[in-house]
């Protein structure tokens, strides 16, 4: 498999990744993010309380940045 986008579930997951790969973009805001790995892969992460995403509007924003409509399998 060659994933475009990985989504991870929880912040410390994404911070692991943010830790141990390089990257050349990185951004964190409202309790979601993204980041680009040196390969081109997008990273994206959010935050929860237990099971609930803490900010759904910015999350959704963020995909569709990454991940285009045309995109969607």
């Amino acid at each position: 498999m060659n994933p475009k986008v990985l989504i991870c579930e929880g912040k410390g997951v994404f911070d692991v990744i943010k830790d141990y790969d390089n990257y050349t973009e990185f951004e964190w805001k409202d309790d979601c993010g993204y980041l680009k790995r040196e390969d081109g892969i997008i990273v994206i992460g959010y935050s929860r309380t237990f099971s609930n995403i803490k900010n759904k509007i910015g999350l959704s924003e963020i995909i569709k940045k990454h991940l285009p409509v045309n995109q969607v399998f």
